[in-house]
């Protein structure tokens, strides 16, 4: 027996769009959902919360933003008053080492825990992975001993979803604390290059029958899509790392995943299941605030004032170089002093020192701050004209070595490595098994100095000591998740930020924001690297030679045929010299050399035809067989190679290949 509802009128110019499709199509609703292997019949309340008005007032419902106004914490001071289990209370204090909650922990507890959606959003090293799942593996407990509901093959309870293959087996391990504890299956699912079979070989060990998957989105929309993972059971979805799951840099994934959980809970009454959202950041972004703002206006946003703050307990060292490569010194040097190194090498000592004794000053900036007063403080090392040596930090400690591009990454290990430092690599280049390998020793403690790129600057916690930015990055927000890294959990951490003068205006503006407690989420130095187009550059130096040509007009010394020129052209004197027609030219960046030799094979061509067409006097036609015909027949004219071929022809010479020329000849 089905029952047909008659839309409401509504004039609000937002439900018009939605009231004519009703009145168009109809909305069917069931009386009877199944769910469970049996029948799920609403009671008279139920059924009289169950109209298309509801539906329509939940989908354009706006919340009040809750960041940037404070939540007060709660006024529970240790786990037992959440009534957290003796279970619970003892993996806590064995793997987390938390005696009481913190601050974002008694801000979202509460909310948590009667099943409400929350983006919580706090500085790195708070406590915010504790945060969502001991609430959800409360709920879980109550879900399967309380209302007694099955756990289903490949329909899990909730799902974790992490940017990073490393953060995935961070999670894991503290999930598979939790569901030891509690006697629930856990599973981490971080793909491989034959995803299908890995799956199969769950499915054959019974880890398909799971409570909790950790896995990141693009695994996610790939089982779902393929019809090997259901989101029929899914109560809990956690978005650890928002802010960078929900960017550009993923392609929007994650958003893609989320939609479709979010459908599916617009009609809550057809759909008895609901999913709790949480979401979990240390930056919020743009994106993230728009997602919200405009997909989840329901959700309540919960920060904490030290939101987008460098932590207290770190201390931060500047530290000027004149040209890159006096950075290995140093590096090399502080490293030697910590004692790291097996075997002795002078070499960079004798370079470093004379590179801090110089009179001209390479003075070194360290802030730290005070245990009392909580005041930030400037401390110098030595005087402009007096000798400065680098301060080391204490020996022993762990330290990871953050770079941008991999490039510089590998290079140092190598030479780092040569130089006898227990060093290794991780970045995204790396093979599946290696990357693995090397996170697990380094988790284990077995490897002390880890060179990285800024994949283990996302989440990663394991009692990291000191952070050496040796390449200094462009954004405030990379410096803050790299800073992040060390002192955790309340415990002291160093900060070593190696540049060059091109970084000088972001290290100032972070020097300032560190001293004024404020936040460093606006300040970039992205200007500094930019590679301006062919256009910009021409402008810029006519702009150059027009200020030039103006301030010898003042001084009166102008000799005269440039004073003809500069008239004639009213101030925009045009270049006298042209970009070479064969070679790139200095000013076109990298990502336009595909554009351009593309355009020139599209005018070669084009001249090609209109050549044959001369020939023929005007009587040939070009359809697309013959234009295919005539664009492997003609010459190149500065390779004098035929065809589409000529580029890869003339690259293949030029690297001293000689199969391509005996193929297609001379």
């Amino acid at each position: 027996m089905l029952r047909q509802y008659q839309p409401l009128e509504r004039s609000h110019a937002r439900f018009k769009g939605l009231v004519y499709r009703f009145a168009r199509h109809g909305l069917i609703i069931p009386r009877k959902a199944k769910i469970y292997g049996s029948f799920f019949n609403p009671g008279k309340s139920a059924s009289s919360s169950m109209l298309p008005e509801k539906v329509l007032k939940q989908a354009t419902v706006n919340s009040q933003l809750l960041l940037g106004h404070e939540q007060q914490p709660s006024t529970y001071d240790t786990f037992d008053e959440y009534c957290v289990p003796q279970a619970l209370r003892d993996v806590i204090a064995r793997d987390f080492d938390a005696i009481a909650p913190t601050d974002i922990q008694r801000r979202t507890l509460s909310f948590l825990l009667r099943r409400e959606s929350v983006a919580l959003s706090s500085p790195s090293g708070t406590g915010k992975t504790l945060s969502y799942l001991l609430p959800i593996f409360m709920n879980m407990q109550k879900d399967r001993d309380v209302y007694k509901i099955p756990t289903r093959m490949s329909r899990p309870r909730a799902i974790l979803l992490l940017p990073t293959r490393e953060l995935c087996d961070q999670v894991y391990r503290n999930c598979a604390a939790f569901s030891e504890a509690l006697d629930f299956q856990c599973t981490v699912y971080k793909g491989q290059a034959r995803a299908k079979r890995a799956w199969n070989r769950m499915k054959k060990s019974q880890r398909l029958l799971m409570d909790v998957l950790v896995t990141t989105p693009r695994m996610v929309r790939t089982q779902v899509e393929s019809r090997r993972l259901f989101l029929d059971d899914l109560r809990y979805i956690v978005v650890d790392e928002a802010d960078v799951l929900i960017s550009r840099g993923h392609q929007y994934i994650a958003n893609q995943v989320l939609n479709k959980v979010r459908d599916r809970n617009l009609y809550e009454w057809l759909w008895p299941v609901q999913t709790q959202y949480i979401f979990v950041s240390s930056i919020v972004n743009t994106d993230l605030s728009n997602l919200l703002s405009n997909a989840f206006p329901r959700v309540h946003r919960i920060s904490t004032p030290s939101l987008h703050k460098v932590p207290d307990t770190l201390k931060h060292r500047f530290v000027p170089f004149r040209s890159v490569y006096q950075k290995l010194d140093y590096l090399c040097y502080i490293l030697q002093r910590a004692g790291y190194q097996k075997n002795a090498w002078n070499a960079p000592v004798t370079r470093v020192k004379s590179l801090t004794d110089d009179q001209s000053g390479n003075s070194e900036e360290q802030i730290v701050k005070s245990g009392e007063s909580k005041t930030h403080a400037v401390v110098k090392h030595g005087t402009p004209h007096g000798t400065n040596r680098p301060g080391a930090f204490k020996t022993k400690r762990r330290v990871i070595i953050f770079f941008c591009k991999v490039e510089t990454c590998t290079s140092v290990y190598y030479k780092l490595q040569s130089r006898g430092f227990p060093v290794a690599q991780l970045h995204s280049l790396l093979p599946l098994k290696d990357r693995a390998q090397v996170f697990r020793d380094w988790s284990d403690g077995k490897i002390p100095i880890l060179c990285a790129t800024d994949v283990l600057a996302i989440g990663i916690d394991n009692d990291i000591d000191v952070v050496i930015n040796y390449t200094m990055p462009n954004h405030a927000v990379k410096y803050l998740r790299r800073a992040g890294r060390a002192g955790r959990a309340n415990k002291q951490g160093l900060v070593i930020s190696l540049f060059t003068k091109s970084q000088i205006t972001i290290v100032r503006a972070m020097r300032q924001s560190i001293l004024t407690k404020k936040p460093l989420q606006n300040i970039s130095n992205w200007f500094a690297n930019y590679k301006p187009t062919y256009k910009e550059w021409v402008q810029r130096k006519r702009n150059a030679v027009s200020k030039k040509l103006v301030r010898l007009i003042l001084r009166q010394s102008v000799p005269q045929h440039l004073e003809k020129t500069y008239v004639a052209k009213r101030g925009t004197l045009q270049l006298p010299w042209h970009p070479k027609t064969i070679q790139y030219h200095g000013g076109i960046p990298e990502r336009q050399h595909a554009r351009i030799d593309d355009r020139r094979a599209h005018i070669a061509h084009e001249a090609r035809k209109k050549i044959l067409a001369r020939k023929k006097k005007g009587s040939a036609r070009f359809g697309h067989s013959k234009t295919h015909r005539f664009s492997k027949s003609f010459k190149n004219v500065e390779t004098g190679y035929q065809g589409s071929d000529a580029p890869r022809i003339m690259e293949a010479r030029r690297r001293g290949g000689n199969s391509i020329t005996e193929k297609y000849g001379n």
